[in-house]
């Protein structure tokens, strides 16, 4: 945003320059400080109590600011930089519309449209026609530029006449030999008092010195409305005053966008009440060609630095139309019936209830329009975009219509009685904001509407625009788009994200700050999309033409700039960070109050800005570009000049996931500033790992110290991964050779983590002598295969590929995870991963079916861990004369005081030969005894421990195990994927239950004896069921026959997982148990 932070921001410098003291980490409540809301999960202050000061923060604030500058706000070009032909003669493109809403309409459509580099240097070389060859009018903005300066992305805007329900496809034609026809522009008058607007249809008079959205609205030559002379009022809830968008001019107003199909006038300013102002708001009014409304986003920023909350009673946009208003009619939904309803009010006050005229509340929806009938024969339709998604919101009227973006809370309990993670922004009557958060809402108005779902129907549902995945790869603007086979993946994918909108559902995942985000993450945070959730979907879209997924996307994009990103701030360093998952967005674990520090700028390890630019690149979110361009700056010019790697060993994630973040700025802004942030920040991470102990960032774990005192320094795999990835994504860039050794050592100490006999999953954390210091997981390949991926693509070393390829397979034998955190994870480098098969298989037909898939991933003699249950057993057979036992205990770290009786028994023969007692309170540890007998022998192990703590039998070529499955169910822990064994006794049914344990998929295989498939299935647990039995749960038998057999199943699970066999008594990971003597 160019000036929108100018004053602000000039402000905050000269304080910052004043200052030089430690940022502080916290404080503590008074003893007598009371709440407003109080619970173990968050509380929240009472309405008089404001937070911290500026002066507080600016008391404690040290970190310098390089060469600050005034941010840059989203360009549309609409001319090419060189004037020249590129290499792209022609080409014809299909582009695929739907309209979903059941509406006939002339819908609007808005895509990004790539191009490959040196193909296209004018955007007048882009037209589009229909299916019948007539070309349409349209209008080319580029959103991104390639290093050579050809168009990268061009941004396309038309109208597509739909009926509803209809399918129609229309064509993109490009290349030196089009030239499109020039389709007269939208008038468009200026002067220094007025910005004027004629559409064809409609003609609008925006005041440019007091600025109340629109002055005067005319419809064939007729005045028929305008907004009121304040525009929007916002009411301050310790004065109790109104503040106004037209109380002084506004601080910036300029044409954003322009052409034959679409104007857009960007508006950005403050809130007065005589010499005071409040906050911020930009207004983006868009005109369309030949049709009779506009659109207004309109986007409202705390920049009300005084303290730390704002409290607002009211926001209200009042529209006077130029006849009486004589009938109103909305539309909800109740209790599985939909209507019309006549009436003077309507307030969606939560995702669940409304209540209507200021009566009882109602279940009911929303749907956020409205159809005004008036005096001069003009009827109007009347809406706002995802109205009881973002609740409250409501709709009044009497001689003038009034839309209430933040309603008057009809009394101080008001929804005092959500879900405490909803209750944020609710404080004893009043809407609480903290500084630097923001939400944006979308309006339509429409006059003599064509059809009256319309406004509903382009607010809610826009018509997607579908181009084939095979262009997207020609033009390699961005991975992984050209896979074939991966339609079956792409479908356990599409999947999980259903049943992400049921839990978003059951959860409540709604509000006008919330919608877009997922809540959950440690159970107690809004996720803030974590692993850029945005980004995965797109890419999901752009493979499947899923119009779900982009929609999500969309709103998941928009979400984290407004709600997820510090807008504004007292200490200017942390201007334009991404804030990581915490209590209200902007808060942390359990609390919101506080003072922003290490954790709230982009040194967090949680700043992801490709969903963000996806949104900019595919359907020209400009206030999302904004934010973008905000983040650009903080990482270059605040976070990479101040950086440490230090002793932390979260340092090598903070770095790369900036590194990554900042590299697709700089590659759509081609800004310098970004590029030798980059540099910095790489050169900052390779010495780092240069001084290291081991040879790729290991450093003394806090954690491990804390809960076992081991103070080893060690790698976290996932955290060393991301290391690697940010490496290896600057080494694509730029091709800068001296990183290469750096990348291949990181890559060979990720290696050392592998446990093929283990799930095809790593070591969560590994010493840097080697050792394991915890369990191996198959959860958080996602994360580390792609970057070992894209090392060996780099390296051009085949055992790395073929480590990240068996990595990979194990996950694509699951369903990714529905909650948002791990279903963001799942997706998050995926792209990534598929453009390195491309790229090393280049036009091969991948086979992604569970045979082949199993073939990778299962080992011959695998780990299994079984949670402790209380006693669990195992049956020991040696295949030598004597053997050693290894039995590994591995636990969970938790303060809970846990007291069992616990032991390792063995016996023979029903005698007990040793027993060993330990504390259950102890940590992980390899437990070691001599079996002493000839080959056949059997010993049979009972381990009594508490549940936090699982065990597995290590592998030994002198001996094999099974485990007894028949007396009580087997608590498999993290089941990332296993394969059983099993006997089938003659004349005998085995029946199998199994079931995970975790909100997530499980599945199963079964086999005959010949390793025949006989049954597969999938479900979810919806909810973690760790005490109870889930809902879904997964059975079969099979058959007992004349002889007895040895079948066997293949079981995965989210996390852990249950399994249960009746009629029979040994299950084993070898076939080898049930064939040896």
């Amino acid at each position: 945003m160019k000036r929108l932070f100018q004053s602000l921001l000039l402000f905050l410098i000269l304080a910052w320059n004043a200052s030089g003291e430690a940022a502080p980490s916290g404080k503590e409540a008074p003893a007598e400080q009371q709440f407003w809301h109080k619970g173990p999960h968050l509380k929240l202050p009472l309405r008089h109590d404001r937070g911290y000061t500026r002066q507080q923060i600016m008391k404690k604030a040290k970190l310098k600011i390089r060469n600050p500058r005034i941010p840059h706000t989203a360009e549309f070009a609409g001319n090419g930089r060189l004037k020249k032909n590129g290499s792209l003669e022609y080409i014809k493109i299909p582009v695929e519309l739907k309209e979903e809403a059941g509406v006939r309409r002339r819908a609007l459509v808005r895509m990004g449209f790539p191009l490959p580099q040196g193909a296209l240097f004018q955007p007048d070389q882009i037209r589009l026609i229909d299916s019948d060859n007539r070309e349409q009018r349209l209008q080319v903005s580029i959103t991104g530029f390639w290093p050579d300066q050809s168009v990268k992305w061009a941004l396309l805007q038309f109208t597509a006449p739909l009926q509803a329900n209809e399918t129609v496809c229309y064509y993109v034609e490009c290349g030196n030999r089009i030239q499109r026809n020039k389709f007269p522009d939208i008038k468009v008058k200026e002067t220094r008092e007025n910005i004027i607007i004629d559409t064809g249809k409609i003609n609008a008079i925006i005041d440019k010195k007091k600025f109340n959205l629109i002055k005067e609205l005319k419809f064939k030559g007729k005045s028929v409305g305008a907004f009121a002379a304040a525009g929007a009022t916002l009411r301050d809830a310790v004065t109790e005053q109104d503040y106004s968008i037209s109380g002084r001019p506004p601080r910036r107003i300029e044409i954003s966008e322009a052409g034959p199909e679409r104007v857009t006038v960007r508006v950005e300013g403050q809130y007065w009440n005589g010499d005071r102002n409040l906050m911020d708001y930009v207004a983006r009014l868009s005109f369309f060609s030949g049709l009779d409304g506009f659109e207004l986003e309109f986007t409202h920023i705390n920049t009300e630095l005084s303290h730390e909350f704002t409290d607002l009673l009211n926001l209200n946009l009042r529209f006077e139309p130029a006849g009486k208003i004589q009938a109103v009619k909305t539309h909800y939904d109740s209790d599985n019936t939909a209507g019309h309803i006549a009436c003077k009010r309507i307030f969606q006050e939560t995702d669940q209830f409304l209540s209507i005229d200021g009566g009882r509340r109602i279940t009911g929806k929303f749907d956020g329009t409205a159809k005004l009938s008036c005096s001069d024969g003009n009827t109007w339709n009347i809406g706002i975009a995802d109205a009881w998604k973002r609740y409250p919101k409501a709709f009044s009227w009497d001689s003038v219509f009034q839309l209430e973006l933040l309603p008057a809370q009809p009394n101080r309990q008001f929804n005092r009685n959500l879900p405490y993670y909803l209750v944020y922004p609710f404080c004893e009557g009043a809407y609480r904001m903290k500084w630097g958060m923001a939400f944006t809402e979308r309006m339509r108005f429409e006059i003599q509407p064509e059809t009256d779902g319309r406004v509903h129907a382009e607010l809610n549902l826009p018509v997607i625009a579908v181009l084939p995945p095979e262009w997207y790869a020609k033009t390699k603007v961005l991975p992984g788009m050209g896979v074939k086979g991966f339609e079956a993946i792409d479908k356990k994918i599409v999947k999980s994200f259903e049943m992400r909108l049921r839990q978003e559902a059951e959860q409540r995942e709604y509000g006008f700050f919330n919608y877009g985000d997922s809540f959950g993450e440690k159970g107690e945070n809004w996720t803030n999309n974590e692993y850029d959730m945005a980004h995965g979907l797109f890419m999901t879209f752009l493979r499947t033409g899923d119009r779900r997924l982009f929609r999500h996307a969309l709103a998941a994009a928009r979400h984290q700039a407004n709600s997820d990103s510090v807008l504004a701030y007292p200490d200017p360093y942390y201007v334009g960070a991404n804030l990581n998952h915490g209590a209200g967005h902007s808060g942390r674990y359990k609390v919101w109050s506080f003072p922003y520090g290490y954790y709230q700028s982009a040194a967090n390890g949680h700043t992801w800005s490709y969903g963000m630019l996806n949104a900019w690149h595919l359907y020209g979110e400009a206030q999302v570009m904004d934010v973008v361009r905000l983040y650009g700056d903080h990482i270059a010019l605040a976070m990479a000049p101040n950086f440490k790697f230090g002793k932390n060993p979260q340092a090598p994630r903070e770095c790369s996931w900036a590194i990554r973040a900042l590299i697709k700025i700089y590659e759509t802004t081609q800004d310098p500033v970004y590029l030798n942030a980059v540099r910095e920040l790489v050169k900052k991470s390779v010495d780092a790992c240069k001084e290291s102990p081991g040879k790729a960032w290991a450093l003394i774990n806090p954690r491990l110290v804390k809960a076992r005192g081991e103070k080893i320094p060690c790698y976290t795999m996932f955290i060393t991964s991301v290391g690697l990835k940010g490496l290896c994504e600057y080494c694509r860039l730029t091709g800068d050779e001296t990183v290469k050794p750096v990348i291949r050592q990181v890559a060979q100490e990720i290696l050392r983590a592998f446990e093929p006999a283990d799930g095809c999953g790593f070591v969560y954390d590994l010493a840097y002598d080697g050792r394991k210091l915890n369990y191996a997981v198959t959860y958080m390949n996602t994360t580390i295969a792609p970057a070992l991926a894209e090392a060996s693509m780099i390296l051009k070393d085949e055992k790395i590929f073929a480590v990240a390829e068996r990595a990979m397979a194990a996950m694509f034998l699951h369903s990714p995870g529905f909650n948002g955190k791990f279903l963001g994870e799942y997706m998050t480098f995926l792209a990534d991963y598929l453009q390195c098969l491309q790229e090393k298989y280049p036009g091969r037909n991948h086979d992604f079916s569970d045979p082949v898939l199993m073939k990778q991933v299962l080992h011959e003699n695998p780990i299994w861990h079984w949670r402790a249950p209380n006693p669990g057993r195992f049956r020991i057979r040696l295949k030598k004369d004597n053997a050693e036992l290894l039995l590994q205990r591995w636990i969970w770290p938790t303060s809970q005081k846990a007291e069992f009786d616990s032991y390792i028994r063995i016996y023979q023969n029903g005698t007990m030969q040793h027993e060993q007692k330990f504390d259950c309170g102890r940590d992980a540890f390899l437990f070691k005894y001599p079996l002493k007998g000839k080959s056949g022998d059997e010993f049979t192990v009972e381990i009594s421990d508490y549940s936090n703590a699982d065990w597995n039998v290590v592998p030994s070529q002198g001996l094999v195990h099974a485990g007894y499955c028949r007396e009580r169910p087997v608590f498999l822990a993290r089941n990332g994927i296993s394969r059983f064994y099993f006997e089938v006794p003659a004349g005998k049914n085995v029946a199998i239950t199994y079931y995970g344990t975790h909100a997530g998929g499980f599945g199963i295989w079964c086999f005959d004896e010949n390793g025949k498939l006989i049954r597969k299935a999938t479900e979810w647990t919806e909810k973690n069921s760790l005490k109870t039995t889930p809902r879904k749960i997964l059975r079969h038998t099979i058959k007992g026959g004349r002889k007895s057999r040895i079948c066997s199943f293949v079981v995965w699970a989210e996390y852990d997982a249950r399994l249960r066999l009746q009629g029979t008594e040994l299950i084993s990971g070898t076939k080898e148990f049930f064939a040896t003597p």
